[in-house]
């Protein structure tokens, strides 16, 4: 049963912004422990058969290849040059989730919740805090609650499709009077540049355990935003928010993996390219290129990093 969440104190963030593509590379060191959160632990609400029109959830994993993702623990095999790759923090956003059938696709409704959903959009969490996860918190969420519309029958379902990132309305918001969860800092670049839609950081070690590249992160968000001096955006060059399509998804027996190993898997994380510490979804960042192709962003690329498996292991 999902656990309730109460955010208890909010976080408070510098008015000031960055307007360009580079400025997102100085942000590797904020934290968002100063967030309490009551009753921490993980939340992963069970998928159980919803029947027509009821409430249900969508299960998100995330994997390192074969492993599951944990902090705490030293991959092997990352990247290009099958780096040990040892994780700081990974949480994402999503939005306009949709059923896709034969006939067309189901809109679902994201349901408001008091920490992980609100305004159409979740927030999948899986940091937890421990090892060398010291950005984040304890409490984790790995599912996306929503409701169907009356009448749908999910044994008609054949695939799901979803978006990463927050709609261009909610981007470019002051994250410091929102409510959860768009108040993190960890997850807010400034006004213009808006938020983070995907946060994953990560260092690399040597095997006697030294570190030998200290952050090769990915954090993909909005770039080339157009704003003023009194926070509105007019657009953004690169909106970078993936439209993610999976097929064989059932909503009573499936989950959606994201796969950091494939994610990475075209990616040097061995060394980090100027101007940033890995990718800052800088147009001009080599190491963005080969995220950018995993994610299905570039040059009609299809995305690699999102699967399907039966919702029967972790």
């Amino acid at each position: 049963m999902t656990k309730t969440v109460f955010l208890a104190m909010a976080v408070m963030l510098g008015a000031a912004g960055c307007g360009d593509d580079h400025g997102h590379a100085a942000d590797a060191g904020e934290h968002d422990h100063d967030v309490v959160f009551a009753d921490a632990g993980p939340v992963d609400a069970p998928l159980v058969d919803a029947g027509e029109g009821a409430r249900f959830a969508v299960p998100f994993r995330a994997r390192v290849g074969a492993e599951r993702f944990r902090c705490g623990q030293v991959f092997t095999g990352v990247g290009t040059q099958n780096s040990r790759w040892n994780p700081l923090d990974f949480r994402f956003y999503v939005h306009d989730l949709r059923l896709v059938t034969a006939a067309g696709e189901v809109p679902l409704a994201v349901l408001d919740e008091s920490v992980w959903q609100r305004e159409g959009v979740a927030l999948l969490d899986f940091e937890d805090g421990t090892g060398a996860c010291s950005n984040g918190n304890t409490p984790t969420n790995e599912t996306v609650r929503v409701q169907a519309p009356t009448g749908t029958d999910l044994a008609a379902v054949t695939g799901l499709r979803f978006t990463l990132g927050l709609p261009a309305a909610l981007n470019h918001r002051n994250a410091a009077v929102q409510a959860s969860p768009f108040n993190l800092t960890g997850l807010w670049w400034s006004w213009q540049g808006g938020y983070k839609f995907v946060r994953l950081d990560g260092r690399v070690e040597s095997e006697a355990g030294a570190v030998t590249v200290p952050a090769w992160n990915v954090h993909l968000g909005s770039t080339g935003c157009m704003g003023d001096a009194m926070g509105n955006v007019s657009g953004c060059a690169q909106p970078n928010r993936p439209t993610v399509t999976l097929t064989g998804f059932d909503p009573r027996s499936s989950a959606v993996v994201f796969d950091l190993g494939r994610l990475l898997a075209g990616a040097d994380v061995s060394r980090s390219q100027n101007p940033a510490p890995g990718c800052m979804s800088g147009e001009d960042d080599a190491d963005c290129a080969p995220v950018f192709n995993a994610l299905g962003l570039r040059g009609g690329a299809t995305q690699t990093a999102f699967s399907v498996v039966q919702n029967t292991a972790p």
